[in-house]
């Protein structure tokens, strides 16, 4: 079954709530580059520890897809040059 909403109803509706994508890059001070999660309290580990998060490739969700495919993105925004 499909409903539709209105317009005026669907302007209404709150936009607030919008779910934060939970994963990254960094760089460890090996070299190494890791997807891992970027939540505010790892990513402060993570940073204590010396590992650079590359914000600039983007955040996403953990999918089976990405799972299988961890790297996809970061060569999608340039990083394989």
């Amino acid at each position: 079954m499909v409903s539709q909403v209105s317009d005026e109803l669907a302007s209404s509706l709150p936009t607030a709530r919008r779910i934060r994508p939970t994963f990254g890059y960094y760089r460890q001070p090996n070299g190494w580059i890791t997807v891992s999660p970027i939540t505010q309290m790892e990513k402060m580990k993570y940073i204590q520890e010396g590992w650079v998060s590359l914000d600039s490739y983007g955040q996403f969700d953990m999918s089976p897809y990405v799972a299988n495919h961890p790297l996809e993105m970061l060569f999608m925004f340039g990083c394989a040059k």
